[in-house]
């Protein structure tokens, strides 16, 4: 795998002016991949050039949570050659996870080219998420709820399911109708009124025009009138017959004109109080109108208030149902998990062995196939000699006057039979090397096979020897009680008994045969020798009897931890026997009832790496509350800077009742820890459950697969478990 998870960039944080290359998916996909749960998905691919390197980085965009998980290529180009090999398999790994990737236009001016970057999601950090929710405790349930919620009919459920589902699509319809009606009112609300508005000001035109030409009409009036006054006074002056006659004449057509424009005027008039009746009718039909359009809003309203409510209440009950159907479901994946895993582990190296063995006699035959090539080659060899014994004769019989046609023919037969022998001997030659090659490839395909399997079985040889270490501490602590409780009274008269055998010693474990290079063997389990009778006990005796000695086991210690040493331990002044209390729902807080984490498919709480902390420092071992481990190994480069196999460890810190969250991840080839905390420590213990909680989701989306660590009754016991985590470093209190 060239790219690796890097947990310390939330977004793809690069200069803007080093950018090259953008390519984001067409559309999102649904990944089944175990992390992630089969959410969708956007992919996006950014490759970036400074002065002396080239790096690419893939980005997935979680579309639910918006959540950003940003993948780093493992090495770094140097040469145009490189940058092209880190953009291939980029490419490559995002169409296997099933993504069709197109290539983002960045050829414009800076700014246009700064406003494309930016607006891309994952090119700048996320928006700040509200404060965390407190996480509710699970009701306890009497043994009856217990027993009627597991005895839930498989059936039901899904059926219940699908009516709210219906239920819920149908409220859902109703719902976006009702919306579409809403906004159709408010359209054609804002249509009437911008159509009313604008009919009232072509009316206050049509008015403004009417009251002008009035004006007018008046003011030519006035003066025809004036004029026709000056003339009645000159007729009635003494004048000559023809002007008075005249004069009458003008006097008559001015009285038509001035009837005239008084029925224009009057038409006018008309028109105009037409016009304001009609401005009249029309503000009361938009006033009807609107008030019908704000009682239908209303009531849509209050209807999409109703349809909401319904909505809510189907979707917590089917919340609830969903809930119980996915513990149900989770409580079978895990109770068959654990039968299939070992079975799984052991058939694929049975199928591995028998692949090699396959491999083995491919090899015996291209072996068988080389040897025929070498009687070609011989062959040949022959046949070269015999045409050097044909050209011979050919030169005696031509010297004895044979004909010279017949011996060139011979000679040309010679020759193509050659020829034929040295093609046919280059066609196995080729045929034989690929062979070869295909076959090396298959060979050096099944160890890697083989490695990554015999890493996991040492991860599950590491978790089962840290078990029996627990399993044993606690049986010696048993054991010690027992041996200090026993003192019957009838010791005091019993006979003197001899003396006891001293209990047998701890044998140590058998060198294991070395596996076979080819077929890693899986780790031997090594059980411990019975601890033979005591002599003393041949014939029974009134004494106490001494306290069976446990089972002597040998475990070996996991690789990544190196053993405490009791010269480390001389600094600190503690009481192996000295009992601890933990508040036990801190860590049944995480747990539902049927044993799996209570955990989120996203992370609600933001977690970034601390680079000046190198482990996690506690004083005293009372004060470590809880802590959570990974049960396998994760390929990543938490550090931002070069991939490494990597452990989770969650870590909380009580300290006079202040709650502390860390998280850790330990590189187990560099042997260095990379240290995060959440973006806020928790107030109180619900708190400081739902941060555990987020903390899981955060390393499962990863592919970790973690679990709770028992941490012990007494100080010894849990030292013992604390010397084992890498992460964890013992300082002196200053107190």
């Amino acid at each position: 795998m060239s790219f690796a998870i890097n947990p310390s960039l939330s977004y793809i944080d690069v200069p803007e002016e080093t950018i090259q290359e953008i390519h984001r998916s067409t559309a999102a996909v649904q990944l089944h991949d175990t992390g992630f749960r089969g959410h969708t998905c956007e992919a996006y691919l950014c490759i970036c050039k400074n002065d002396t390197e080239t790096r690419g980085y893939i980005a997935l965009l979680e579309t639910a949570s918006k959540a950003i998980f940003v993948y780093s290529s493992e090495r770094l180009g140097t040469s145009p050659d490189e940058y092209a090999q880190i953009a291939a398999e980029a490419s490559e790994q995002l169409t296997k996870l099933g993504f069709t990737m197109e290539r983002v236009n960045l050829e414009f001016s800076r700014a246009m080219r700064e406003v494309i970057i930016k607006g891309i999601r994952v090119m700048h950090p996320p928006a700040k998420k509200p404060p965390l929710r407190q996480v509710q405790q699970p009701k306890q349930r009497t043994p009856v709820e217990q027993e009627l919620s597991i005895k839930v009919e498989p059936a039901t459920a899904p059926a219940q399911l699908g009516e709210s589902s219906a239920e819920i699509s149908g409220l859902r319809a109703e719902l976006s109708s009702a919306r579409s009606a809403i906004e159709k009112i408010t359209r054609d609300k804002v249509a009437l009124e911008a159509a009313a508005a604008r009919e009232i000001a072509s009316l206050k035109a049509v008015a403004a025009k009417s009251a002008a030409a009035l004006q007018a009409t008046e003011e030519r009036c006035r003066a025809d009138i004036l004029a026709l006054t000056e003339e009645n006074r000159a007729l009635s002056a003494p004048t000559a017959d023809p002007e008075k006659e005249e004069l009458r004449r003008s006097l008559a057509e001015a009285a038509g004109v001035h009837a005239g424009l008084k029925e224009t005027l009057e038409d006018l008039q008309q028109q105009l109080a037409a016009s304001e009746q009609e401005r009249r009718s029309l503000e009361q039909l938009f006033s009807a109108e609107s008030a019908a359009a704000k009682t239908e809003i209303a009531r849509l309203k209050a209807e999409n208030e109703l349809l909401g409510s319904t909505l809510a209440a189907e979707q917590s009950t089917s919340s609830s149902a969903m809930e119980k159907i996915t513990a149900l479901a989770l409580f079978e994946t895990s109770w068959k998990e654990g039968q299939q895993r070992e079975e799984e582990l052991c058939r694929n190296l049975d199928t591995l062995q028998e692949h090699i063995e396959a491999l083995q006699a491919e090899i015996d035959a291209n072996d068988a196939a080389r040897q025929s090539a070498v009687d070609l080659q011989q062959r040949v060899i022959a046949l070269e000699a015999e045409l050097a014994a044909a050209a011979a004769a050919a030169a005696d019989r031509r010297a004895e006057e044979r004909p010279a046609e017949q011996a060139a023919a011979e000679l040309l037969a010679l020759t193509a039979a050659m020829s034929d022998v040295e093609h046919e001997y280059i066609r196995l030659a080729n045929e034989s090397r690929e062979k070869e090659e295909e076959l090396l490839e298959a060979l050096y395909a099944a160890d890697e096979q083989i490695i990554a399997l015999q890493r996991e079985l040492e991860v599950s040889a590491g978790v089962a020897a840290a078990e029996q270490e627990a399993l044993r501490s606690e049986l010696q602590q048993l054991i010690a009680a027992g041996a200090a409780g026993i003192s019957p009274p009838e010791t005091a008269t019993a006979v003197t008994a001899p003396p006891l055998v001293p209990a047998p010693q701890a044998v140590p474990a058998p060198q294991a045969v070395p596996a076979p290079q080819s077929v890693p063997a899986p780790p031997a389990v090594i059980e411990a020798p019975a601890a033979p009778a005591p002599a003393a006990m041949a014939e029974p005796v009134p004494i106490a009897k001494p306290a069976p000695e446990p089972a002597v086991v040998v475990q070996p210690a996991p690789a990544e931890t190196a053993p405490q040493t009791d010269s480390a331990e001389q600094q600190f002044d503690d009481d192996p026997t000295a009992p601890l209390t933990r508040d036990t729902a801190l860590t049944s807080g995480l747990v539902n009832e049927f044993g799996s984490f209570c955990s989120s498919s996203t992370s609600a709480t933001e977690f970034s790496v601390v680079s000046a902390m190198d482990a996690i420092e506690y004083s005293h071992p009372g004060e470590v509350a809880a802590l959570l481990y990974s049960s396998n190994s994760v390929q990543a480069m938490p550090d931002g800077k070069k991939s490494d196999r990597c452990k989770a460890f969650a870590v909380v810190l009580n300290r006079s009742g202040t709650y502390s969250a860390y998280l850790a991840w330990y590189m187990q080839d560099n042997k260095r820890t990379v240290v995060c905390v959440p973006d806020h420590q928790p107030v109180d213990l619900a708190d400081c459950t739902a941060i555990l909680q987020d903390a899981v989701a955060y390393f499962e989306i990863v592919g970790f697969m973690m679990e709770i660590e028992e941490l012990g009754e007494n100080v010894g016991s849990c030292l013992k478990v604390l010397h084992r985590i890498p992460v964890l470093r013992r300082i002196k209190s200053d107190c």
